[in-house]
């Protein structure tokens, strides 16, 4: 049942979803007269994931001369 769901009334909830989303109205700029300059300060946060993987040529190259192993210039 639920793959059904997932085959028929997903794809028509996301496209109603869509529809609507690019079909709303663009609010109308204020005029000039009464427009302000405020001076603002914007954040911006990026969250990435992903994953590490360490072939033989990347231990190679990490490997020091007594045996350890230093990462930080592939980083």
């Amino acid at each position: 049942m639920f793959v059904d769901f997932m085959r028929t009334t997903l794809p028509i909830v996301f496209l109603i979803l869509f529809c609507y989303l690019i079909s709303e109205p663009i609010p109308p700029m204020p005029s000039k007269k009464n427009l302000e300059v405020k001076d603002s300060l914007i954040y911006l946060s990026i969250t990435t994931v992903g994953d590490l993987m360490c072939h033989s040529s990347q231990y190679q190259y990490a490997k020091n001369a007594n045996g350890s192993y230093d990462f930080s210039p592939v980083y």
